[in-house]
């Protein structure tokens, strides 16, 4: 879990739209749209952060305990990688 995560700078684009956030990948020309949880990773990963940073986040944010936000944090970042979203 020591790996530095950060999103992918180039050709992505993202707008807040009411409590989600859409994500244009102009690579790909595929958008997605992440909810209030994914908003708030997503936005911890515009700069560099470790997967633990982003299940204390969670954990602090919603209260929940560390192996819930750990399987969170696991989904959405696997969910990226295959995305190709991230730097790390």
């Amino acid at each position: 879990m020591s790996d530095t995560l950060k999103l992918r700078e180039d050709e992505v684009v993202w707008q807040d739209v009411d409590d989600d956030l859409v994500v244009l990948d102009l690579r790909s020309s595929t958008y997605f749209k992440l909810n209030g949880t994914g908003a708030l990773l997503w936005d911890l990963l515009r700069e560099p952060t470790s997967q633990q940073d982003l299940v204390e986040a969670l954990m602090s944010k919603y209260g929940i305990d560390e192996d819930r936000a750990t399987s969170d944090v696991d989904a959405f970042i696997d969910s990226l990688t295959q995305k190709k979203l991230l730097d790390r």
